[in-house]
C-alpha cells in the first residue's frame, strides 16, 4: 500500500504522523504552508496553554523520528499549486490521508487510486470548516462535538462518511484540552481505517451525508463567550 499524508507542521500533527509511521510505511508527507487569512482578530486566546498542554502530554519527538520525517517530507505553499498533481502522479499513491490542510481541488483529489480521506474535527452534518468544537460550544450544542472521517470532495467536509464518533465533554475539560483529545481520536481511528483499506486492497464503502453549515475561524470575542458557555455547562452537569 502506497500511503501519502497531507498535513501541516504543527505539534499535534507531528504526533499523528509519528503514530501512523509506527504502524505503516508512509511513502511521502506533504506539508502545506498556506494559512487562512481573515479580516478580524481570532486571538490571542488560549494558544499558549494549548501548546504547553500538548508538549506535556504528547510523546516526545526523538531526533531519529525528526530525521526520518525530513527524509520523507516536502513543503509546498499550497496543496493545489502547480506541480503538486504531477508530483503525486509520479508517486502513484493508493491512498492519501489529509489532516489539517485547506480545501483541496478536484485535480488533486482524483490522483490516488483508492481515494483521499480527510480528518474533520467536528460533526460535519452540523459544523463544517474551522473551529468546529468551539462553534458547537458557543451554540451550547455539546452533543455535536466529535470526529468525522470522510472521503475528500470538492467542497469542504461534504464527502461520504467512513467513520464518525461524538466526544463527551467532561467536567475536568479545559477549553485548551479539546485539540489534544481530538488528535488522539483522529490517530486511533485513522490507524484502524487504514488497516481496513490495506486488508481490502481497495476503497472502503462510505455513507453519503447531508452537510451542515460552513463555519470559518472563530473571532476572539466569540471564543471568550464559548469559554464562558463551557464553564457554565460544566457547572450545570456537576450539580445534576
Amino acid at each position: 500500500m502506497k500511503l501519502i499524508i497531507f498535513s501541516t507542521r504543527t505539534r499535534h500533527h507531528y504526533h499523528f504522523i509519528k503514530r501512523i509511521s509506527q504502524e505503516f510505511d508512509i511513502q511521502q508527507i506533504v506539508f502545506e504552508k498556506k494559512r487562512l487569512n481573515v479580516s478580524y482578530q481570532t486571538g490571542p486566546f488560549f494558544e499558549t496553554h494549548e501548546d504547553e498542554f500538548e508538549d506535556r502530554n504528547f510523546d516526545n519527538l526523538s531526533n531519529d523520528f525528526l530525521s526520518q520525517l525530513e527524509k520523507k517530507s516536502i513543503d509546498v505553499y499550497s496543496i493545489n499549486q502547480v506541480g503538486v498533481k504531477e508530483y503525486l502522479e509520479a508517486l502513484q499513491p493508493d491512498l492519501v490521508w489529509v489532516y489539517g490542510t485547506g480545501r483541496i481541488h478536484p485535480h488533486i483529489i482524483d490522483v490516488p487510486r483508492w481515494g483521499m480521506v480527510n480528518l474533520h474535527g467536528g460533526i460535519s452534518q452540523k459544523y463544517r470548516g474551522l473551529d468546529s468544537t468551539l462553534w458547537a460550544i458557543l451554540n451550547n450544542d455539546y452533543h455535536s462535538i466529535g470526529l468525522t472521517i470522510h472521503y475528500v470532495s470538492s467542497e469542504l467536509d461534504t464527502g461520504d462518511i467512513l467513520f464518525q464518533q461524538k466526544m463527551l465533554t467532561l467536567p475536568s475539560d479545559e477549553i485548551f484540552h479539546f485539540r489534544y483529545k481530538m488528535t488522539l481520536l483522529c490517530t486511533e481511528h485513522s490507524i484502524s481505517l487504514i488497516k481496513k483499506f490495506q486488508q481490502k486492497n481497495g476503497p472502503l464503502p462510505a455513507k453519503p451525508q447531508k452537510p451542515g453549515e460552513y463555519y470559518s475561524a472563530m473571532p476572539v470575542g466569540k471564543k471568550h463567550q464559548a469559554l464562558k458557555n463551557l464553564k457554565d455547562y460544566q457547572k450545570r452537569t456537576q450539580t445534576k
